[in-house]
């Protein structure tokens, strides 16, 4: 599997896990440092190698985190994503899942509906 990032990106990176089958080997980063990965990525084995640009970061990537991302869609959406930091002074303009949904980052066309009554 490979990530790629945009050259001039560096900060936190959200892997959301999208419903639709995902390419297993590429996944590209949005400018906002968003990208989408499959569900059995999410819950297995998980070693990409990571290009910032052309230069391979694999081993700057210290640790990954999974978490669940809360908002005003969440009772709509599951909004699951695997995370890292891309070292560097930090470029990503906000962290705030609204804001990131209102700009259209987040594709929720791509997020998992949750199963409504």
């Amino acid at each position: 599997m490979n990530i790629y990032i945009l050259p001039n990106y560096s900060g936190e990176v959200k892997l959301f896990v999208s419903k639709d089958m995902v390419e297993s080997h590429n996944i590209n980063v949005n400018n906002f440092g968003i990208g989408y990965i499959s569900l059995n990525d999410y819950k297995h084995s998980f070693y990409p190698k990571i290009a910032k640009g052309k230069n391979d970061i694999t081993r700057e990537i210290k640790a990954y985190n999974k978490g669940k991302s809360l908002n005003r869609f969440s009772d709509i959406y599951t909004f699951s994503y695997l995370s890292f930091i891309v070292p560097g002074q930090q470029t990503d303009p906000a962290d705030e899942r609204d804001y990131l949904l209102k700009v259209g980052a987040i594709d929720t066309g791509r997020l998992p509906k949750k199963n409504l009554p």
